[in-house]
């Protein structure tokens, strides 16, 4: 199963498995990693290993829809060019959008 880990615009880790958003739950006592989707009266979950390599366990009933291709690469957009920017502080924000879009989309 092919999932992507990115960090959202708070510098937190989102794990993104079949276009949901899953964020970070707590560590378990096996060492595993669990994570909750992110609406708040939805049940599902996935386990990973401790290094975020592999998916353990998985719950996929979601009582929503999937987030959209567009709104989860916007999602990776604004992370990238929040951190770019808190990096170089003297970089114009037209440069870090064009440096961010270009590493994402190229």
């Amino acid at each position: 199963m092919e999932f992507n880990i990115i960090n959202t615009t708070k510098n937190r880790e989102c794990l993104i498995f079949r276009n949901y958003k899953f964020h970070f739950s707590r560590n378990l006592v096996s060492g595993n990693i669990s994570w909750r989707c992110i609406k708040k009266d939805c049940s599902a979950y996935v386990k990973t290993n401790c290094s975020k390599s592999t998916l353990i366990e998985i719950k996929d009933i979601h009582n929503h829809e999937p987030n959209s291709i567009e709104d989860l690469n916007l999602l990776e957009v604004r992370g990238k060019c929040k951190r770019k920017a808190c990096e170089d502080l003297n970089l114009r924000p037209n440069k870090i959008i064009r440096i961010t879009h270009g590493a994402i989309f190229m």
